[in-house]
């Protein structure tokens, strides 16, 4: 599929840069920009029967990756507001089998 270039849109399957467009795949990540409200936000689907591990962008110094919302975690704790996300620090995220995963910077 041909997908037209956007600036503030870039898809992902596991690995950066490197969506799976086949008929077979059962995952799909995209990264948004917003750049006049400053906001980024990184989202993983993964509609597979297992567990699988997502690459995440690299961010600005300073900058870190919160996860807002994973739909693959207990009720309690499956979206937290922006002030309270826990703080994502390594260059992957394990998304749970037929979850949905969505990380914020800041």
């Amino acid at each position: 599929a041909d997908i037209s270039p956007n600036p503030h849109l870039t898809w992902h399957g596991t690995h950066l840069g490197q969506p799976d467009w086949s008929n077979h795949s059962r995952t799909l990540a995209f990264t948004l920009c917003y750049p006049e409200a400053q906001e980024r936000l990184h989202i993983m689907l993964n509609a597979y029967w297992k567990m699988l591990s997502f690459e995440l962008p690299a961010l600005d110094q300073g900058a870190s990756w919160y996860r807002i919302i994973d739909t693959g975690l207990p009720p309690q704790e499956d979206f937290s507001p922006l002030a309270t996300a826990p703080e994502i620090t390594e260059e992957k995220y394990l998304v749970n089998a037929r979850s949905s995963v969505v990380l914020m910077a800041k």
